[in-house]
């Protein structure tokens, strides 16, 4: 029989991985978008725009925000509405790439921000006869400046999107002084890096290694981190300096990865584990678990608390770290229970593979 505790717990942790769709059915992003936009019946049609409602409200909104920051009006919005379906780092990282290569700032639309990936595949001569470039501007020559560069095997002929690739592995060479051939793996191995803009990547090095603490050796084996959205990252660290007693620049230095788990999924996650008791401090202990999502965090405790055979550990120190290996858990028990082992400790049951198959 669970308890009264434990059944507010699950309770409150379903209501918050469905809370999006609660609000949602009172009010659809369709219906949203229409208000915040002043359409009306005569103008707006529902099953046309119902592709809004297959997306993040939340980031249909910071879309929206950014957008509007960028100087776009409502009109302008409404001209191309599929652009708010972008998340706003591909806004920021599509508009300042354009900039990059000298389009003119004001023949920046939504709709060419929409279809970034169809205009990156024109070459130059292409681009600057539909208008976007001047005409007499020297692309090459400009980029070669601004990253102080020196790449001449490029013409205004090749695709657009060949010549930002060629540009960014010469950038990636000189910011993190590695070879040709190293740049171009990284490229490979992540290729998000292809579509993020110049200042996107250096931004990313300066606050990794001046807010976090990295050296440009740990960004090179760890080098996703440059396509990491830095918003996110800053926001990590100001809303949660430390994890309990310990610091959060050195939860991440130790686990990378949790750079790119948004923020909004790190409070969820955060809001959970402490409606079951536990605490930042345990949290600290099973960090990895926060690049989980919500639902997945809140079935998993509730498991947790819930078997019998489970039931000892719910509530303990380190009783987090049972989360992540949970979908391995009942082989694990058999085969220790093979081996007659009885009593069964926590850093068994939670090691990584490697370690329970030495």
């Amino acid at each position: 029989m669970l308890s009264t505790r434990v059944l507010s717990r699950i309770y409150w942790c379903r209501s918050l991985s469905t809370s999006n769709s609660l609000h949602s059915s009172a009010e659809t992003n369709s219906e949203l978008i229409k208000k915040m936009l002043g359409y009306d019946d005569t103008n707006w049609n529902n099953e046309e725009n119902s592709f809004l409602n297959k997306y993040d409200r939340n980031n249909i909104l910071d879309s929206y925000k950014l957008l509007k920051k960028f100087g776009y009006s409502d009109a302008d919005i409404k001209s191309e509405l599929r652009t708010l379906c972008l998340k706003p780092q591909t806004i920021t990282s599509r508009y300042r790439m354009f900039i990059d290569y000298c389009f003119q700032k004001d023949l920046i639309s939504p709709t060419l921000l929409r279809h970034f990936v169809k205009t990156m595949s024109l070459n130059i001569y292409q681009i600057k006869h539909k208008g976007y470039i001047d005409k007499y501007k020297d692309v090459l020559g400009h980029v070669n400046k601004k990253l102080n560069i020196s790449v001449q095997s490029l013409s205004e002929k090749m695709p657009l999107k060949r010549i930002h690739c060629e540009f960014s592995v010469h950038h990636l060479m000189s910011v993190l002084n590695i070879s040709h051939e190293e740049a171009k793996y990284k490229f490979k191995r992540y290729p998000n890096l292809k579509s993020r803009s110049f200042k996107c990547i250096q931004e990313n090095v300066h606050v990794l290694t001046k807010k976090v603490g990295f050296t440009h050796e740990r960004i090179k084996k760890n080098a996703f981190l440059l396509h990491a959205d830095k918003e996110n990252l800053l926001s990590l660290l100001k809303k949660y300096p430390k994890m309990g007693s310990v610091d959060m620049k050195q939860i991440i230095q130790a686990y990378p990865i949790l750079v790119l788990s948004p923020i909004r999924n790190i409070e969820s996650v955060i809001q959970c584990v402490q409606k079951f008791g536990y605490t930042l401090e345990h949290l600290s202990k099973a960090p990895m678990i926060l690049i989980l999502k919500p639902s997945t965090v809140e079935q998993r405790l509730t498991q947790i608390h819930t078997e019998e055979w489970l039931q000892p550990y719910s509530g303990l120190p380190r009783t987090l770290m049972l989360v992540l290996t949970l979908p391995s858990l009942e082989k694990r028990r058999a085969v220790l229970q093979d081996l007659n082992m009885k009593c069964i400790s926590i850093n068994v049951l939670a090691c990584t593979k490697i370690l329970f198959n030495a």
